[in-house]
């Protein structure tokens, strides 16, 4: 059986609410509040017990941290 085509959702991004940086949000300070991000890498070793290759291997994660203070981007992480 076919899949139906997927509807084409129009969606106006001014909309939209802004992901911030919460970095001090719990602090009398407040919050850095920045709406700008940029990706980094993070680089894990996996060992060669469980890679396919049998080798161990480095792997790369791209993940968002703060252009204003460098603090990662929790609400993009699985289970965050």
């Amino acid at each position: 059986m076919q899949k139906p085509p997927m509807q084409q959702v129009q969606i106006d991004p001014r909309t939209l609410e802004d992901v911030k940086c919460s970095k001090g949000s719990l602090t009398p300070i407040g919050a850095c509040n920045n709406k700008n991000f940029k990706q980094v890498f993070q680089m894990k070793r996996v060992s060669a017990l469980v890679s396919p290759s049998g080798k161990e291997e480095i792997i790369t994660m791209p993940v968002f941290v703060c252009d204003k203070c460098g603090t990662e981007c929790k609400e993009l992480k699985k289970g965050a």
